[in-house]
């Protein structure tokens, strides 16, 4: 285990799953919100409102899916999810697991993989690697 897994792991097993409230169809439009591209949604919700920063981390969707992906979040600590679904089902609230390393950290995980509950949890990728307990 290197220095980095290290301390990715330690990161994942003190985070909670959260469940972020979806931002409604006009906000969404109103920032010009595209489908399957959190990271520039995110980006553009922080630019038109004051207050919020980008929080990264992972989605996890069907059948235990893991996807990285961006959210926002208010100083008052109110997550909000600014990526429009594929489906349309803004009602359906995803989990979310907030990433607390810095940006490089994420960029160079894996980008895909699978929610495993176990004492805490663990996330287990594509390529073997895994994450957590």
């Amino acid at each position: 285990m290197t220095e980095l897994s290290a301390h990715i792991q330690e990161a994942i097993r003190a985070t909670p799953i959260e469940h972020p409230e979806h931002a409604t169809l006009d906000e969404l439009e109103a920032i010009g919100a595209k489908v399957a591209d959190c990271h520039a949604n995110a980006a553009a919700w922080v630019s038109a409102h004051p207050g919020y920063r980008v929080v990264p981390g992972w989605l996890i969707a069907a059948q235990g899916l893991v996807v990285p992906h961006s959210n926002v979040e208010t100083s008052a600590g109110r997550l909000l999810d600014v990526t429009p679904r594929e489906d349309g089902d803004s009602a359906r609230i995803f989990q979310f697991i907030r990433w607390h390393g810095s940006d490089e950290e994420f960029r160079s995980l894996p980008t895909q993989g699978r929610y495993v509950p176990a004492d805490g949890f663990s996330l287990a990728f594509a390529d073997g690697s895994h994450l957590g307990a």
